[in-house]
């Protein structure tokens, strides 16, 4: 009798850890039916949006919006939410974002700014203007938002062109310094490009450079022919080609700022006298 207790009593224990097991595994490991965890994530995206939506203009609001298309993509991604609902909220945010940044953009050209500040620009409107929908729909349309993107990036473009003007100081020839002098000064006075100081300085400084490599350039020839002019088969047809060259010089001295010194070039040519047997 004591026996068939103790087994009763020991199925019973087996029956009740058995049974323990099962119940844990069904509340602990397998997740809870009821709960939609893409509405979840769709309603911490929609938050994320309102609150976007919500900041105002500035670094905080160029981070918020980085933050929030990182979520939107991560969650689209890994189908935390429907290509429908990525959609939506794209469109909820990504077109007036791109409104503000856009006009806070051109105004900002409109005053002081740095190339640093540009090339921000430019890459967060090629951001904007890549930004698609699930069908590959453009999620920036607008007529005047795109406006005012060709308009950052053309700055952009034209600043790469007088930066590159502004570092070629060599002189080549007349016709070159005479080109690029003036496209300096074209860019000098652009609408934007006029606000960038360093852009600016660099510019008007393009001139004198070009007139201190053209001096240089002359003063070579003339102090080479003065060393050692029977070097030259022709002395006197030597001796013309450098007055021409002087002469050059001299007249693009108005648009270099300064004469460094035709005066004295041209009276070192005119010492080197002739020997008699080339009469």
């Amino acid at each position: 009798m004591k026996t068939g207790i103790k087994i009763l009593l020991l199925m019973l224990a087996i029956a009740g850890a058995v049974f323990g097991v099962l119940y844990w595994q069904k509340t602990q490991v397998e997740p809870p039916k009821n709960i939609s965890i893409e509405g979840n994530n769709l309603a911490t995206l929609k938050a994320h949006v309102e609150t976007l939506n919500a900041t105002q203009q500035g670094s905080e609001l160029d981070k918020a919006f980085d933050r929030t298309l990182d979520e939107l993509n991560f969650m689209t991604a890994e189908g935390l939410i429907t290509h429908e609902q990525s959609d939506e909220q794209l469109r909820a945010f990504a077109p007036a974002y791109a409104n503000g940044y856009t006009s806070q953009a051109l105004s900002k050209l409109g005053s002081s700014w740095t190339h640093d500040d540009l090339k921000a620009m430019a890459q967060r409107c090629k951001l904007l203007s890549n930004l698609t929908t699930t069908d590959g729909s453009k999620v920036v349309d607008d007529s005047d938002v795109t406006g005012r993107i060709t308009t950052i990036n053309k700055v952009n473009t034209d600043y790469g062109k007088a930066s590159a003007i502004a570092s070629q100081t060599r002189f080549g020839s007349v016709a070159s310094a005479k080109q690029r002098i003036s496209d300096a000064g074209r860019y000098r006075n652009d609408t934007y490009l006029r606000h960038c100081d360093n852009l600016v300085t660099r510019l008007q400084a393009l001139p004198g450079k070009i007139g201190d490599s053209h001096f240089a350039t002359v003063r070579a020839a003339v102090n080479a022919f003065v060393g050692n002019p029977q070097a030259y088969s022709d002395i006197n047809a030597k001796k013309n080609d450098l007055y021409k060259r002087i002469s050059e010089y001299s007249g693009m001295t108005h648009r270099y700022g300064s004469d460094k010194g035709s005066g004295e070039l041209h009276s070192k040519v005119s010492s080197v006298s002739v020997p008699s047997y080339y009469y």
